[in-house]
């Protein structure tokens, strides 16, 4: 029975007997056992997808673009976090994923910070795909420019008399922050602080970064008040990714500013709901389609042919300017 339902045309089954097999099976409702078949064929036609911390909003998106592609290509996808515990513990999540019952790892904005853990696995038994924001050179990579678009969304937001412009939710704490903004002015950090920094200090503005983590809503929302409270209302501010931007939108409503009136505001990453807000916001839009489009591609590639070289695709985030970050003078 289970050579006649695996398609083993190997062995001498009549074609007849191989059919009533097969219609038997689905009368009764067989499923084959996946896990005694990936021991035979060495393959899981699983994937597993891993993103730094937590899953943010903009992953969600990513996830669920990417899990209709798998599923298209008879594949299932799990999803899962590495270094949630710590930075440091990302070397061990990244040894289980790899000795997991899957065929492939995709990492999804996996920071500079955890580069040291990846490149310790290189190489790797199991196809290792980065993709996002950051490009790492020791596996097949598709790198989203953001330096540009952020770039472009910096200058936007620079006016006569109105650059009091800030960075909003750095995931650090404040103590660290004065020695993080060296660092992105020599090029070293997010790409997105490293364009706000750069960009505002070529205009003879000096930078300033407000810390804020995505999973303590409470605690962002608290300093970015406190920011206010010693600094004054910024002019404007750029935001780490949307959900930043949405809270900001928020907070600042309650405490009586008007946007874009007193405060423009512009986030990243190009969440739909992000155009649902009052005023619309204003955003670097990842392409995320063309993103795991390139990465199923690249995955597709690195199966067939495990020893070529590395593979490298680099894409390019938008600047889309709406309501939230309109010139009212």
């Amino acid at each position: 029975m289970g050579f006649a339902l695996a398609d083993r045309y190997d062995i001498g089954i009549p074609e007849s007997t191989r059919q009533r097999v097969k219609r038997a099976a689905e009368e009764i409702g067989y499923r084959p056992n996946l896990a005694a078949r990936a021991l035979v064929s060495g393959k899981t036609n699983t994937i597993t997808i891993a993103f730094p911390g937590i899953i943010e909003a903009f992953h969600s998106k990513v996830l669920q673009v990417f899990e209709r592609m798998t599923n298209a290509h008879g594949y299932h996808l799990i999803s899962t976090t590495i270094g949630h515990i710590a930075p440091s513990n990302a070397l061990p999540d990244l040894w289980d994923l790899l000795n997991a019952p899957n065929d492939a790892v995709i990492l999804v904005d996996v920071f500079d910070r955890y580069r040291p853990y990846v490149d310790e696995l290189v190489p790797s038994s199991k196809p290792i795909i980065s993709m996002g924001i950051v490009d790492l050179p020791s596996v097949d990579s598709i790198h989203i420019d953001l330096s540009t678009a952020a770039a472009i969304a910096c200058e936007h937001l620079l006016l006569p008399d109105r650059n009091h412009v800030v960075f909003f939710g750095a995931n650090m704490p404040a103590s660290e922050i004065p020695a993080y903004i060296e660092r992105c002015l020599q090029g070293e950090g997010d790409p997105r602080c490293v364009a706000y920094c750069r960009t505002t200090s070529a205009h003879g503005i000096v930078p300033r970064i407000i810390g804020g983590t995505d999973w303590d809503r409470p605690a962002t929302i608290a300093a970015l008040e406190q920011y206010i409270a010693v600094n004054g209302c910024p002019d404007a501010m750029i935001c780490t990714n949307d959900v930043f931007a949405m809270r900001a939108l928020g907070a600042l409503r309650r405490m009586g500013y008007r946007i874009p009136h007193d405060v423009r505001v512009v986030g990243c990453d190009g969440i739909e709901a992000g155009e649902d807000m009052d005023p619309a916001l204003s955003t670097i839009v990842q392409p995320v389609k063309e993103m795991c489009t390139a990465a199923w591609e690249m995955l597709e590639a690195r199966l067939s042919a495990p020893e070529a070289p590395r593979q490298n695709v680099r894409l390019m985030a938008e600047f889309v300017a709406r309501r939230s970050s309109d010139s009212v003078l």
